[in-house]
């Protein structure tokens, strides 16, 4: 996420750190050397109705990992790798698509006819995951008939992950929630003014 003299590294691995090398990832300002914080992640846990504890959580990811890229669904292994993603989108590029998608001769960006709108339901996933105007109101993302991703801000990262993809070797916890997160970062174009784009 890069706007507003502010960046960080986000995914479905981990946010405003790097996960690999354990470094912090965020500045602001940028260039600056100055970081907003070292790492950052959901604690998530509970009781289910028979009183068993479950959680998923991160620390530094020293012992493992609780969280996987995608939606849940029946099998996350054989669509892990596509969802191991962070979509990320500007106003800009989505006022273009809307002046050009009826255009021949318009390349529609990649993160535009590639937004995780849906997914597949014969793998159990829900048919319905990032957010979308629909144009036609078809109830299908089509951005070629003038659909595009709906965010916030000016500039938007999407990243659709769970705590069912495998074991939670870092909290411990010998059972999963069944969570899937739908998570926007996003940030507004301060430019103008030299208070808020910090």
């Amino acid at each position: 996420l890069d706007i507003n003299n502010f960046e960080a590294s986000v995914g479905p691995s981990g946010f405003f750190w790097d996960p690999i090398e354990g470094e912090m990832a965020s500045e602001v300002p940028v260039g600056s050397g100055k970081t907003t914080m070292f790492a950052q992640e959901f604690w998530i846990g509970g009781l289910d109705s028979n009183n068993n504890i479950k959680v998923a959580a991160h620390t530094y990811r020293q012992d493992g990992n609780d969280f996987w890229p995608g939606p849940v669904g029946n099998s996350i292994d054989s669509s892990a790798d596509e969802w191991d993603n962070a979509w990320k989108v500007t106003k800009d590029q989505i006022m273009d698509h809307l002046l050009n998608f009826e255009d021949p001769f318009y390349d529609t960006p990649d993160v535009i006819s590639n937004w995780p709108a849906h997914g597949d339901t014969l793998l159990g996933q829900n048919y319905y995951l990032a957010p979308f105007f629909d144009n036609n109101n078809d109830g299908d993302y089509t951005p070629n008939q003038g659909d595009y991703p709906l965010i916030k801000g000016d500039q938007a990262i999407y990243i659709i992950r769970n705590d069912v993809g495998g074991e939670h070797t870092e909290s411990g916890s010998e059972t999963v929630i069944g969570l899937e997160q739908h998570i926007m970062f996003y940030g507004f174009d301060c430019s103008l003014d030299e208070y808020l784009n910090n």
